[in-house]
């Protein structure tokens, strides 16, 4: 399952709230989300509660993508492998039907069909005595009215305004059975808005529910299970089906929602990813079937790495789509390092070089370095720098500082001290009377240490600095 350079951005991109991947289905959409939710699982599931979940439309469709999956996941598991990967299965993958057959111990009576068009022609009736002038107000567009409206819940549109401006498009009717467009702003939606209106009080007093007011109630009994939610075939799902999974995601900084989209299978009158329809947040397009890429098509990054415990420099070049393999240019070639001859180094943003300031916990990538450059570290981590304090021991401003994580530290070490839940980076400094914290650059003053409010985080091993990108 190789992977084409907007796949790779894909799938290593940086976790956004909501996103969509568009294609049809030869361009590798599939391919991208599996390789996505593998990445995504071992990088942004960080605590046991973490889970991810894959909604497929049928049955059919649930048993080809566990068969894709468990094929993507046996060949490209071990190249996605972090400190945070876990031998616990954190992925689910059902139908939209099992996950709303969860909620159906609620105790809510469902309107037939049959019942539903007679609330619907008696509601018509009571428009029409209000409405005689208005053309369209006829029996014989009875199914359009039952069509319109349960779109209207679909999309749920709460306000007669907002029904009034939307551009209603995949509809299609012969003259004898419904009107041929609905203008905006128009007498004619007033009466279709107000008709629906006018339904929905029936069924409240009927005590019955329909299909859409059924998924927006379960929407609002639901509670967060997952951290990820990844939507195959989204372009088949109304507004209010989104909307349950959504209340199924938990609200954290690293939360996603990922919609895939084939602009050529909508089969769902009422979908909410219409054709044509913009989209409110990041959209990839994959519009070139997939491709194995040629490297000189694209630059890569160039990073050198200072290794403060041998004193050493390797400078390093890393596919900016594809962090699983470094490559160390030689005069005599070059040496890749990939899968298991890399190591997986968690990225937090940030720790001052210069005053103190919060530690920031919440990780923010990998990045992935030559396992023998850190051998004999156990618990490594990068922090970024922010500051100028440690120029003269060449930290500069941006740069990466590899940590290894160490409750103590030897006298003159490039240390990561947390003082009162602030962090910092300096050199340590340990005589007969005290232990102070220095910095590389006049401008800045010494920090005092007690034993009270300050511990040692761990000690700097490396230096990344990105020469070119």
């Amino acid at each position: 399952m190789q992977l084409n350079k907007l796949q790779k951005k894909i799938v290593f991109s940086k976790p956004i709230k909501y996103s969509a991947i568009r294609g049809n289905n030869i361009m590798g959409k599939t391919t991208t989300e599996l390789h996505r939710i593998l990445y995504l699982m071992n990088n942004y599931c960080l605590y046991d509660q973490d889970k991810i979940l894959m909604v497929v439309k049928n049955d059919l469709e649930l048993n080809r993508v566990k068969e894709l999956y468990n094929k993507c996941s046996e060949l490209s598991q071990a190249s996605y492998a972090t400190l945070f990967t876990s031998e616990k299965r954190n992925l689910d993958i059902f139908t939209l039907d099992f996950l709303m057959k969860e909620q159906q111990n609620l105790n809510l009576q469902r309107v037939s069909i049959k019942e539903s068009r007679q609330i619907i022609a008696q509601c018509l009736r009571d428009i029409k005595k209000e409405n005689p002038l208005v053309n369209i107000l006829k029996n014989e567009y009875l199914a359009f009215f039952q069509e319109e409206i349960t779109w209207i819940k679909a999309c749920r549109y709460s306000s007669l305004e907002e029904y009034q401006n939307v551009i209603r498009v995949g509809r299609r009717y012969k003259k004898e059975n419904g009107p041929y467009r609905l203008l905006k702003a128009s007498k004619e939606r007033e009466c279709i808005y107000n008709m629906h209106m006018l339904y929905n009080e029936r069924l409240k007093a009927k005590g019955l529910t329909d299909e859409e007011d059924l998924v927006v109630t379960y929407a609002q009994k639901v509670k967060p299970k997952y951290t990820h939610i990844i939507v195959e075939d989204a372009q088949n799902f109304t507004r209010v089906e989104l909307d349950f999974l959504v209340a199924l995601n938990h609200d954290k900084t690293y939360s996603t929602n990922l919609y895939i989209i084939d602009k050529d299978q909508c089969k769902e009158k009422n979908s909410w990813f219409i054709k044509g329809r913009k989209l409110e947040f990041k959209s990839y397009t994959l519009n070139k079937p997939v491709i194995i890429p040629n490297k000189a098509d694209f630059k890569l990054d160039h990073y050198k790495y200072h290794d403060l415990k041998h004193r050493t420099i390797h400078e390093f070049d890393v596919d900016p789509f594809d962090p699983l393999e470094l490559v160390v240019p030689h005069e005599k070639g070059e040496q890749v390092f990939k899968g298991a001859e890399l190591k997986s180094v968690p990225v937090f943003n940030e720790i001052a070089a210069g005053e103190p300031i919060y530690i920031n916990e919440e990780q923010e990538n990998n990045f992935y370095l030559p396992e023998f450059w850190l051998k004999g570290m156990k618990e490594t981590f990068i922090l970024k720098v922010k500051g100028d304090s440690m120029i003269g021991a060449n930290i500069d401003d941006g740069d990466f500082v590899v940590i290894n994580q160490s409750y103590s530290a030897q006298n003159k070490d490039i240390v990561a001290v947390n003082i009162d839940g602030s962090a910092t980076l300096k050199r340590l400094n340990i005589n007969k009377h005290s232990v102070v914290l220095m910095p590389e650059n006049d401008k800045y003053k010494p920090i005092p240490i007690t034993e009270e409010g300050a511990s040692i985080i761990g000690v700097a091993v490396g230096i990344i600095k990105c020469v070119r990108n």
